[in-house]
Formats: C-alpha cells, structure tokens, sequence
C-alpha cells in the first residue's frame, strides 16, 4: 500500500529551488504521510504526519524537523525554528442530558536553533443548544527561562429578531487570575452594499468602557470601512480606511481589482469550456462557457466566468487545502457531464493556480419495448437494457416503464450498440435482436426510436 509520490515542480522563493518527495500509506484506520524537501541552497525539511480514529476520537500528530531550511511556511527570522512536534485530539460528549459537546486538544513544542523551546496548551469546548452556541478556548504558552502565560475566551452567540448578538469574556489564569474583559457585539446585517456592527467594551486594567459603531464594505473592487469610538474617557474617534488590491490574472494578463487581499493570498484562475473532441484540453474547435459558478469546500461561492470561460477565485488561504468544484446548478444543459467532478489544491502566497474545468457534450437515446405476442405488440414494463461499447462492455442499464418505455442518458460521445440483458431473457424464454452499432456525436447527439421486440423463444 506504500504509494511513491512522482517530484513536484520547483518552486522557487527568495532564490530557494525546492524539490518535493513523499511517501503516502493507508493501513485501516491509520493514515502515514512522510514528506521530504530539499533545498537546493543546502537546507532540507521532513514531516511525519500520523492521524488515526478510535471510536468517535481522531488522533493526529505530526513531527517536523527543518536543517537551515525556509519557506512561505517557515520564514527567516532572528529565532531560527529547528522542531516542530505537534499533538491533536479531537472527539466528543455524547449527548444526553446536555446536547452533543466538541473537545479539543492541542499540543506543541516548538525547538529552535539556539536551545530555547516554546510550548503550547490549546483546549477548545462548544457546544450548540436552542439557538445558543458556546465556546471556551484555553490556550497555556511556556517559553524556556520565562514564567507560563495562560489566558481563556468564553464566548456566546445567537440571532434574535434578525440580529446577531455575540459576547466574550476574556480571563487569564497565569500569572494571576483575573477577569481582563467584556466585549459585547451586535450584528444587524447587511444595509445596502454594507455591513453593520454596533458593540459595547469594558476593560477591567485599565477600567474603561467604549462603545463602538462600523459599517464595511468587504465586496467589489474596493474595500471601504467607516467608524466611529467614544469611551469613558471623554474621548472620541472617527475611522475611515479605504483599500484597494491588484492581482493579474494568468491567461489573458489582465489586471484586476477587487476588496480581498490579493498578494498575501491564493488565487485560482478556473477555465470552464465545453470539450467537443473530449480530450480534456481547451484547443481550437471548443467553446468557452459563461456564467459557470463554483462551490469552494462545498459552500456557496457567487463568482461566475467571463465570456472567455474564466472565473478568478482570489483572497484564498494560504497552505490550507481547498476543494474547488463546478456548481450543478448553473450547468444549465442537461446534455453536459462535467469530467472532473472537484479538484483538491494548496494556494500559494501571491501564486495563481491555473485549472481547467472540461465539460463534456453527452448523449441520450430512447426507445420501447415490445412484447410481440399473436402478432400484436404490447409495451412491457420492468426489461433492463444495456448500453455497450464496442469493446462488447455494458456502459449504462435502464429499466423500461410500465408501458415499455426507456431512456439512457448522460451517454458519452462514441460508438455503441443495445441489447436486452441476456439473463433476463433466458429466464423469461424469450428472445430479442441486437441493435445495430450507432454513434453519439456533437452533431447527433440526441437519439430516439430504438424499439425491441421480444419474442417466445421457440424449441
């Protein structure tokens, strides 16, 4: 089961060339991953990932231990990281008196190349009940020669009349245990173009309390916030920032503007064409489709392509996996079959990803079966027909109607024949033709009247 992942690109950083090697194994529930880089100005990298279930919990740890080595990742510092050892556990309470409650756990120790380590405590609890979702997130640092900091955030959310009401309680444990502050936010929605933000504060060291009024625009080509403070102290403020990204898109080297960052994110540049000749790759004779939207991690995404077929995906995150996929919904010809259903990838800093979304002109094809009986001919329910290739392999089944009828859809392009399923005509003793061979094709790509007669098998 020990797969051997073929070298990757280069990539190139800072004048660093980095080749990529990796084993993958699967054992069960157990899932290795062992990852090698090495650079060509001398440093290297390996990373041991190991995740596995018992029961409801998922175990994960990962081992990293960089030689002079930096990336996007790891970047030069004044405090070179040397290992990296990380523990995960995430499982839950089952639900009972209480509903369902998620608990994490999280360690890591951070080595670095002077002798100092840093070592971290993350525990996060939630809980979600009649409308009501809370959280606690514990987080404990210890850093070598230094006394441990340990501080929490206690949070509750929920919508009433259309609003989104949230508050935190901040706390700390270590050194000395005290309540820090409170943070009360209100969320009324979007008003036009913009989103509204109303909130209340109260520090306890110092004692003040701010009340705080915004209002953003977070889409389009600009990003445009308003606001305006006034505490306790007598003093008000008045916010206003405006800011505008540039990223280039890779096919046609346009330039764009838009309210996300763009250079400290990931890009996709998706190329969405109908494949007349299907052999995946977008060359003279195929169509570029527009208006073609996406779903990013399954969600909702209101992006759609130009009419040169291309959608710009910006303002990803960086080094976390994405699943990029075509939304069915908005592949309105029920004759196309996407060929790559999702396309999984890690967006790069200020990297445009370049993917191709080929989409296929199937076929369909009807017809009737008969039963010819006293030479007369009655449509009969319940027949499987099969669909085959010329390589004599059955592509697509269907099973005709109460009155005879069939259809297979969704046929790509090609050369086939029909037949009814040679099993259930020897126990039915009955008997039937071959269709003749026919072809899907772009031009004809629609089908209909082939009809079967079925027959008592004579002795």
């Amino acid at each position: 089961n020990l797969a051997s992942i073929p070298l990757q690109d280069a990539v190139e950083l800072e004048q660093h060339n980095y080749l990529n090697a990796g084993l993958r194994s699967y054992w069960d529930n157990l899932f290795v991953d062992l990852d090698f880089i090495d650079d060509s100005n001398g440093g290297n990298a390996t990373q041991l990932n190991l995740q596995t279930r018992l029961g409801s919990t998922i175990f994960g740890f990962t081992e990293t231990v960089l030689d002079e080595f930096f990336s996007e990742e790891f970047r030069p510092s004044e405090i070179e990281l040397s290992r990296r050892s990380r523990l995960r556990i995430d499982t839950a309470i089952a639900p009972g008196i209480l509903p369902r409650i998620p608990v994490s756990f999280e360690f890591k120790r951070d080595e670095f190349a002077s002798g100092g380590e840093l070592t971290e405590f993350i525990n996060l609890i939630s809980t979600h009940s009649r409308g009501i979702a809370v959280s606690n997130q514990l987080v404990r640092q210890k850093i070598s020669g230094q006394s441990p900091i340990s501080n929490g955030t206690l949070q509750l959310s929920s919508s009433f009349s259309g609003i989104r009401w949230r508050g935190s309680i901040n706390y700390t444990l270590d050194p000395e245990s005290e309540l820090d502050g409170v943070i009360l936010t209100a969320d009324p929605g979007q008003y036009h173009d913009y989103r509204l933000t109303l909130g209340l504060s109260h520090t306890l060291e110092p004692e003040l309390s701010e009340f705080f009024v915004g209002a953003s625009n977070t889409s389009g080509r600009y990003n445009l916030s308003l606001g305006a403070r006034f505490n306790t102290d007598d003093e008000i403020a008045l916010e206003a920032g405006l800011s505008i990204s540039f990223g280039q898109e890779p096919r046609n080297q346009q330039w764009l503007s838009g309210a996300r960052t763009m250079a400290s994110n990931g890009s996709v540049s998706a190329l969405v064409f109908l494949d007349t000749n299907q052999d995946g790759i977008f060359n003279e004779g195929d169509e570029p489709l527009p208006d073609i939207g996406f779903r990013l991690n399954g969600g909702y995404n209101s992006l759609r392509t130009d009419e040169n077929g291309v959608g710009f995906l910006t303002g990803l995150a960086v080094h976390q996996p994405i699943n990029l996929s075509l939304a069915p919904e908005t592949i309105i010809d029920p004759l196309w079959t996407v060929a790559r259903e999702g396309v999984n990838v890690v967006p790069r800093q200020g990297h445009s990803i370049q993917l191709d979304f080929p989409i296929f002109l199937s076929g369909e094809i009807d017809g009737t079966v008969y039963l010819d009986k006293d030479d007369s001919l009655f449509g009969v329910g319940r027949v499987l027909v099969e669909l085959l290739d010329v390589e004599n392999r059955v592509v697509k089944t269907a099973s005709t109607a109460y009155d005879g009828f069939y259809v297979i859809s969704n046929i790509p392009m090609g050369e086939y024949y029909l037949r009814i399923s040679q099993q259930q005509l020897d126990e039915l003793g009955l008997v039937s033709d071959h269709s003749e061979i026919f072809a899907i094709s772009a031009e004809e790509n629609f089908l209909n009247g082939f009809d079967f007669a079925l027959r008592k098998n004579a002795p």
